[in-house]
């Protein structure tokens, strides 16, 4: 059994739009891994110890709708995961309806 983490945007959140993406991510999810566990964190906030050792221990960490991504992650993220964290998620995030902040300059 794979262990599935789901960086849920509709935990402590008011868009609609979010909630509307999720419901699709959720359902792609639940498709792909039938008979996984699947553990749904919220995802703007620090991670705790607990988050970490999902995200740590799982197979696969998706994260799904919201404009996340911004052209300086380190100095402006809407995303709980930091730099330290990389290691949690390296070669396991998946990211499935997420879109750009706002214009920016290049990206660092």
């Amino acid at each position: 059994m794979k262990i599935i983490s789901v960086l849920d945007t509709t935990i402590c959140d008011y868009n609609l739009g979010n909630q509307i993406i999720m419901e699709a991510v959720n359902k792609v999810i639940k498709e792909l891994f039938p008979n996984d566990f699947i553990i749904r964190l919220q995802y703007a906030e620090r991670f705790g110890r607990q988050s970490l050792k999902y995200i740590k221990n799982s197979h696969y960490t998706f994260v799904g709708g919201t404009n996340l991504l911004s052209s300086h992650m380190i100095i402006y993220s809407q995303i709980g995961l930091k730099l330290r964290h990389l290691p949690y998620v390296k070669n396991k995030l998946i990211l499935i309806g997420v879109g750009w902040w706002q214009y920016q300059s290049k990206p660092d």
